[in-house]
């Protein structure tokens, strides 16, 4: 079975960085960078805001945007529970 290593989202996060996964695998993202990326993607995922075509690219912009989606979340759901009351 032969796997396209050009499919999931870690390759392309490292071909947007510009530093290319080579085949010791010795230049893989930093844990955290990984796990920043997994928690905006589901964020992004959750609050429906969608990826668009401006995403953020350093872990910076990332945490960023992820405060902001969940306080955006977490004012809207504050805002429906004042007006079903």
């Amino acid at each position: 079975m032969v796997v396209d290593v050009g499919i999931g989202w870690l390759y392309q996060l490292s071909e947007k960085l510009d530093d290319p996964i080579n085949s010791e695998r010795s230049n893989l993202p930093s844990a955290m960078t990984s796990y920043i990326s997994a928690l905006y993607f589901t964020c992004t995922s959750l609050t429906s805001v969608g990826f668009g075509n401006v995403s953020p690219n350093t872990n910076a912009e990332k945490v960023f945007s992820i405060v902001a989606m969940l306080i955006g979340g977490t004012v809207l759901h504050c805002k429906n529970i004042r007006v079903s009351t």
